[in-house]
């Protein structure tokens, strides 16, 4: 009798442990969603001046063209509801290329080198996180198990 509740509160110890570190892991992403683009915008700035060593006037500059993007990004999320992803795509892409060409204008061609560096970096990162996955779950990056086929042939 002891065995079984001491099972039983050892069971109901893991699940509580368990619910509560998927809690954490659920409010920390949402933390990250939750800033407001001025926000968002103002940590690109200032990570920006650390990894390129930005100018005030730099920063001035790379902080108007953040706000104007956040404008447009909000405007073309609205349009691209219903487009394809392929549609989509090209759009951000535009966007993007329209940004570099901008933000070449504002940085030093090293400063601006190091910028694309990390661009691509970024993508990389963004790409590897979006492949992880546990095995079995369709949409996460891992792999569907395959079902054995049938032989309907009898």
């Amino acid at each position: 009798m002891k065995k079984s509740i001491l099972m039983m509160a050892t069971a109901l110890l893991f699940s509580v442990a368990s619910v509560c570190a998927q809690n954490q892991g659920q409010q920390g992403q949402q933390g990250q969603q939750r800033m407001s683009p001025s926000e968002r915008n103002k940590a690109r700035v200032e990570t920006m001046t650390k990894e390129l060593s930005l100018t005030p006037d730099q920063q001035k500059k790379v902080t108007e063209l953040f706000k104007k993007n956040s404008a447009e990004r909000q405007k073309t999320n609205e349009s691209t509801k219903n487009m394809s992803r392929e549609e989509m795509m090209k759009a951000w892409t535009a966007s993007q290329d329209k940004t570099n060409a901008e933000m070449k204008k504002i940085l030093k061609a090293d400063q601006y080198k190091k910028y694309m560096d990390n661009q691509k970096k970024e993508l990389k990162d963004r790409a590897s996180r979006r492949g992880q996955g546990m095995p079995g779950q369709a949409g996460q990056g891992g792999q569907r198990p395959q079902r054995p086929q049938r032989n309907n042939a009898q």
